[in-house]
């Protein structure tokens, strides 16, 4: 519990960054028409597969969470490039988010507060947060590769070898919570969804 509270702290100021990013990204995907048609197809594509698997939560309950729990080890160890990935990775999902929920806000005879709260709000509460810490942590990893090819300061140039080394906690806490966002969404949600 010590790392992970060490991890924080060292993850805290990135953790603004991309939280600030993603509220950005949310409400240009809500706000933004261009944004609306990109994605239209994206969510076809995505409703195309949620429709063949629909007669089996448990097999929902596995895609969302290796869906979820591939993409940001992907995303945090991919911050290594210079912090690209994980930057990409919080706008397009920042972006997707708004624009769902500008989808759904759209729908006729539809409460857009009710479908948040009971489809969105359950899983998405420890969700997001995750996908941010991701994100922050790839996107610190990528400043400390940035930091070592700029600095003849030994101490800077093993910071990355130092972040990969504990990274370990970062996935196995990612992994555990994530795993608990994938029974939320796929046993809860989808149970207060039909109520």
């Amino acid at each position: 519990m010590k790392t992970l509270l060490n991890i924080w702290q060292s993850v805290k100021l990135y953790f603004l960054f991309v939280t600030i990013l993603f509220i950005g990204a949310f409400l240009y995907g809500y706000y933004s028409e261009s944004v609306h048609l990109l994605l239209q197809s994206q969510l076809e594509g995505l409703s195309e597969v949620a429709a063949s698997i629909n007669d089996a939560q448990g097999k929902l309950f596995g895609l969302i969470f290796f869906n979820n729990t591939i993409k940001s080890i992907f995303f945090m160890y991919g911050g290594l490039l210079f912090g690209l990935l994980p930057f990409i990775f919080i706008v397009v999902n920042g972006a997707m988010i708004g624009y769902v929920v500008h989808l759904l806000g759209s729908m006729e005879g539809t409460g857009v507060m009710e479908l948040v709260v009971k489809g969105l709000l359950p899983h998405g509460i420890i969700e997001i947060p995750i996908l941010l810490l991701a994100s922050a942590y790839g996107v610190m990893l990528g400043v400390s590769v940035i930091r070592k090819l700029l600095s003849p300061n030994r101490a800077i140039t093993l910071e990355p070898v130092m972040l990969l080394r504990q990274s370990g906690v970062v996935v196995v806490f990612m992994t555990i919570s994530l795993l608990l966002a994938a029974f939320i969404e796929a046993y809860i949600s989808t149970f207060l969804l039909q109520i």
